[in-house]
């Protein structure tokens, strides 16, 4: 049997960590995969060839844990599944140099850059690149805030500056939302213009705030139709490569429908953003998201990894975990057996739309992982397969499920 190439993910049970997978799927003959998670109870864990349960990434135990893991396992590459993760492999290949031929990755700093949306905000400023207007609430007198807010115009977007997924974010309508934001939340968070608001959702907004004094809604969400995305992967020498464009729908912060979208504009932009980063010593992945403006595309929000869409850009054309293994491995993992009974998959013409399936975990296996912390394929022959296909009538459908998401675009599986 040939040797396959070893991929460790960690936070393996995240939103990315299952897009890996499900952009690996038509190919599990040619990679192996290890995945490393806080928690046992996630049914994605165990589409993995194996699982190692580690300490939160928090603690002091974590990184001498993954050294050991590291020696033990000899994965070919390692790869982020959250934003904290990437901060974590920057410095992990930093200070231990014969990691870094299996980290893409960058400096440390270029990595905080990119998971702290108030340096994001500075970097782009700095290299006079396109991004929303900000306010770094943190450094500034409550006046100050103030006074940029009454500038800028309501609504406006509070977001923590290392959050995930829209998770924290809020929508501040009023200078007295605002005032109380500030009172109780301002610590670590940006405030940023809200760009794109169309004449329905800021409809959506003003009832929804009329009618809270009759309860507070059980459900309540405010559908994005237009988010714009870049990626692209930067070589260790610091060229970027490929930059693909979509548009996406984004409901409760996932992603639930992707389209390419080849702008020269927003590619311009996104080529633009990865210059710049790698021109600061970022290397790997690159993920830029943007709103349009009457004028232009501004940035939002950058990260350093892979994303909620990564499976859906693969079959739209975009197949970046090949790319990333070609460039920084020499690895070609070739295409994806599916993409040939798909119409249309070849050329990328058509969109992704997310749905929910089910997923099923034996308790036993639960069980096994939360009591040796390593749960291992091998180990388990009754296991059922790694994936169930699912065909259709149609000779042209698709024979692969895409899976609901649990956050969006740049979103992560909140546990880790």
């Amino acid at each position: 049997m040939s040797v396959r190439f070893h991929i460790m993910i960690l936070s393996g049970g995240s939103l990315i960590g299952q897009n890996i997978l499900d952009s690996l799927e038509g190919r599990r003959d040619r990679v192996r995969l290890t995945g490393v998670n806080r928690d046992a109870d996630h049914p994605r864990l165990f589409r993995y060839d194996r699982v190692h349960l580690c300490p939160p990434l928090e603690a002091d135990s974590f990184r001498p844990f993954l050294l050991d893991l590291v020696e033990r396992e000899r994965p070919d590459a390692i790869l982020p599944g959250r934003d904290h993760d990437t901060v974590e492999l920057a410095e992990l290949a930093a200070a231990f140099p014969e990691l870094r031929k299996r980290i893409p990755c960058g400096d440390p700093e270029a990595a905080r850059t990119l998971n702290d949306k108030g340096l994001s905000y500075r970097f782009a400023e700095r290299h006079a690149l396109p991004f929303a207007p900000t306010c770094l609430v943190e450094d500034e007198g409550r006046e100050a805030v103030r006074a940029w807010a009454a500038a800028q115009g309501f609504p406006l977007l509070a977001k923590p500056r290392r959050g995930y997924g829209s998770l924290g974010v809020r929508i501040l309508t009023r200078p007295e939302q605002l005032d109380a934001f500030l009172d109780r939340h301002g610590e670590g968070y940006i405030l940023q213009k809200y760009l794109d608001l169309d004449p329905e959702r800021e409809r959506f907004i003003e009832e929804y705030l009329r009618d809270l004094d009759c309860g507070v809604p059980l459900f309540a969400h405010l559908p994005e139709e237009r988010q714009y995305a870049g990626q692209a992967v930067i070589a260790p020498d610091g060229r970027v490569g490929r930059v693909f464009t979509s548009v996406n729908r984004m409901v409760i912060g996932r992603c639930e429908r992707s389209a390419p979208h080849p702008d020269p504009e927003l590619e311009a932009v996104t080529r633009a953003y990865a210059e710049a980063m790698a021109a600061s010593g970022w290397r790997g992945m690159f993920n830029l998201q943007c709103r349009r403006t009457p004028d232009a595309y501004a940035a939002h929000e950058m990260n350093g990894r892979m994303s909620g869409s990564t499976s859906a850009r693969r079959w739209l054309g975009y197949d970046e975990v090949r790319e990333l293994l070609s460039t920084w491995f020499g690895v070609d993992i070739g295409p994806d057996g599916r993409e040939g009974g798909a119409r249309g998959a070849e050329s990328g013409e058509g969109t992704v739309c997310r749905s929910l399936s089910d997923d099923f975990v034996a308790r036993r296996d639960v069980e096994r992982l939360a009591r040796e912390r390593v749960w291992d394929r091998d180990s388990n022959p009754g296991h059922p397969p790694i994936r169930a296909r699912v065909r259709d009538a149609n000779p042209g459908h698709p024979r692969n499920r895409v899976r609901d998401s649990d956050q969006g675009e740049g979103g992560q599986e909140r546990r880790g």
